[in-house]
């Protein structure tokens, strides 16, 4: 493989894959990846979360480190002749993201995509930048729904034509 060398000219990088608590990681795949991004191998983490790269090329490399349910790190690294110092890669725990879909339709599940209703999704970064006074206030420019405000901070959102007792807003 490119960017290995014989043993004359050999370099390693070794080092540990813990968590944020100082737990090992058991399993991480870790790539050694040169410049452009192109794997030049790959291991995983053995019980005491330790992995090692022997015989490579001394240069600077990427490492790629990939555990299920944690957010994946690269980090550069350089692979020097002689000893190397153990590296210590800490691991954070990935965010944790869902999202659910509610329908009009009673004991049926739907994706959005497919789903042949109108349906509209908003996320957190939408209402952040706008102020909202009302609930109505929420639902402004979405496409088949109408406001009808009698005053400041009273408002009501007319769905397709239904009103206020015929509608259901959730949050």
């Amino acid at each position: 493989m490119a960017g290995f060398s014989a043993a004359a000219e050999a370099a390693s990088v070794r080092g540990f894959v813990r968590d944020a608590t100082g737990l090992s990681v058991l399993g991480a795949s870790v790539r050694l990846a040169d410049a452009d991004g192109r794997a030049l191998a790959e291991s995983r983490t053995g019980a005491g979360g330790g992995f090692a790269f022997d015989a490579v090329a001394p240069g600077r490399y990427q490492l790629l480190v990939e555990a299920a349910g944690f957010e994946r790190k690269k980090i550069a690294v350089e692979a020097t002749e002689g000893g190397a110092i153990p590296l210590h890669v800490q691991l954070e725990l990935a965010a944790i993201a869902s999202s659910i879909t509610v329908t009009a339709t009673r004991g049926s599940v739907e994706d959005v995509e497919t789903s042949s209703h109108v349906v509209s999704v908003a996320d957190s970064s939408k209402f952040a930048t706008l102020p909202l006074p009302t609930v109505a206030s929420a639902l402004h420019q979405e496409p088949g729904v109408f406001i009808q405000e009698t005053t400041f901070g009273q408002a009501s959102p007319i769905l397709r034509g239904l009103t206020g007792y015929q509608t259901l807003i959730l949050f």
